[in-house]
């Protein structure tokens, strides 16, 4: 049984160095509602990958559409993109959630709740990640199916102070809200995993810097066009995600940083030569040629 914490920007800055030793693995914030990225994300995952203390991610929902909660996942999913994500990516919706919801006028049940839950972790689950939802006693009995959710294939994390998690089949345990860890000033949630999180069989895969995808039969793309999640992206020889200007069939693609195909959008784009122009992309993602770089003028 690995033994970790969660945390956030109200932890403080954390020395990581010190941490170590008392953990084997961080779940960090991520963000919270419409792209709001936790302003210590950057900092907590970068030590953590630099010492190799395995981490995952939990998003604070102020979701109350499933539309917006899917959103949140992509959210989310653009800054997993950015490290080595091992541990669960965690949907998080709590009291304050619902009261967010409620200033909008929007009554949040049951049946909602589960909409909410499905639609963030069937999207996380789709990239090839664990996917789980954070709850406690009190909430999940008024706003969660657990049952259900675990049938779809989704971990619980669950919140318990005590002697015993007071649930089995859960996936994570958070057992303390008020630990104790030498390098973190502020007291601090402390977990345990009842589950081995190996590395995720299938989905993004994190290699010297760069980013392939395993397909659920064990292949990966290459030299190819490959559309997950509804997203096209397109993967050199080796099999690694591109990103930038790809000319393909006589036509010109630009591939965001993410990796992400552009398409039906303009951007702005800055190269060292021409300075910061604009380009228009179609539905199918090739550029719409205005002079003869395609700039528009």
């Amino acid at each position: 049984m690995k033994k970790g914490i969660d945390v956030s920007h109200l932890n403080g800055i954390i020395d990581w160095k010190k941490v170590k030793p008392q953990i084997d693995f961080a779940m960090l914030r991520a963000g919270y509602g419409n792209d709001h990225i936790d302003e210590a994300l950057h900092s907590n995952a970068s030590a953590c990958e630099e010492l190799e203390i395995p981490i995952g991610l939990y998003w604070f929902s102020y979701a109350y559409t499933p539309e917006m909660a899917k959103q949140e996942a992509f959210d989310c999913l653009k800054q997993a993109k950015k490290y080595q994500i091992d541990f669960p990516i965690a949907f998080d919706f709590e009291y304050d959630s619902i009261r967010y919801a409620k200033k909008n006028n929007i009554a949040i049940t049951k049946q909602l709740v589960m909409e909410l839950a499905i639609a963030f972790c069937s999207t996380v689950k789709n990239l090839g990640y664990y996917a789980a939802i954070y709850t406690n006693r009190d909430f999940s009995e008024r706003y969660y199916n657990l049952t259900e959710l675990e049938k779809q294939g989704f971990l619980i994390w669950y919140a318990h102070y005590g002697e015993h998690a007071e649930r089995d089949n859960i996936a994570l345990w958070q057992y303390s809200s008020d630990g104790h860890i030498d390098g973190i000033s502020t007291k601090v949630d402390m977990d345990y995993a009842l589950r081995d999180f190996s590395k995720q069989t299938f989905g993004w895969q994190r290699q010297d810097g760069k980013w392939w995808y395993k397909r659920q039969d064990g292949s990966y793309p290459a030299n190819i066009w490959e559309k997950i999640n509804n997203v096209w992206y397109h993967f050199d020889t080796e099999g690694y995600m591109q990103t930038g200007w790809l000319q393909d069939n006589e036509k010109w693609y630009y591939l965001k940083p993410s990796g992400a195909m552009a398409s039906n959008e303009m951007l702005t784009i800055e190269s060292a030569l021409y300075g910061k122009e604009k380009y228009v992309f179609a539905q199918e993602g090739h550029m719409m040629c205005t002079n003869d770089r395609g700039a528009l003028e």
